[in-house]
């Protein structure tokens, strides 16, 4: 949810310049924004998310993994804790080895999510992993 919010306000706050462009016939500039508008959407709203503890099976983590990026191309790791930061990291590595022979460059990009766990906030490490 709050990524479509992120994408409203981004059109919010585009609106005029994506109108100026609209109304130049730009066709490239038009062909271009609606790549990227579509892409985000793509993600955001078929991105699957495996939540990962300090207890989890790297291996078994990577085999998700690899089976996710299989089938949708991205993936949401989410680790709370250096243990559970610790696990993820290694299955993403190992998921590296298990797509790698079927010629699939799995890439991870790190960020931070606020996460609600029984009524209390806490800051989450994601790892959003997808095909290069």
């Amino acid at each position: 949810m709050e990524d479509v919010l992120k994408l409203t306000k981004l059109l919010r706050d585009n609106e005029q310049k994506f109108e100026k462009v609209l109304q130049k016939g730009s066709l490239c500039c038009i062909i271009t924004i609606t790549k990227y508008l579509f892409k985000f959407i793509q993600e955001v709203s078929t991105m699957e998310v495996l939540k990962v503890s300090s207890h989890s099976s790297p291996n078994s983590v990577a085999g998700a993994i690899a089976g996710v990026i299989r089938e949708k191309s991205a993936v949401e790791v989410q680790a709370i804790g250096a243990g559970a930061a610790n696990q993820s990291i290694k299955a993403i590595a190992i998921a590296r080895g298990y797509l790698a022979p079927i010629g699939i460059d799995l890439i991870c990009t790190p960020a931070f999510a606020n996460i609600e766990i029984d009524g209390e906030e806490r800051t989450a490490i994601k790892l959003i992993c997808e095909q290069r």
